[in-house]
């Protein structure tokens, strides 16, 4: 079994969540050539997002989110601000 479908099954204790992450304005970004105007606070806020969302508790595990605290779907892209994902969840 590839290790990543090893996290999709199904386990009592965890529940899994992908989350996109935003590309963040840091020292290694401030080059030329990179547009990254996010700061540090707006890249954590998926991640808490899915830490703290006691409503994601109620969902089936392994779902993915945008960096926008949507749902998106793992096969094509969703950008901030696009319609929720609203189809079937893996088995």
């Amino acid at each position: 079994m590839p290790f990543d479908l090893f996290f999709l099954m199904p386990i009592p204790l965890f529940i899994l969540l992908f989350v996109m992450g935003r590309f963040i304005k840091t020292d290694m970004t401030e080059g030329e050539g990179f547009a990254a105007s996010n700061p540090p606070s707006k890249g954590a806020e998926p991640v808490v997002f899915c830490l703290m969302e006691e409503e994601l508790t109620k969902v089936p595990t392994g779902r993915y989110y945008g960096s926008d605290c949507k749902r998106s779907p793992l096969h094509e892209y969703r950008g901030p601000g696009d319609p929720v994902y609203e189809g079937p969840d893996g088995k």
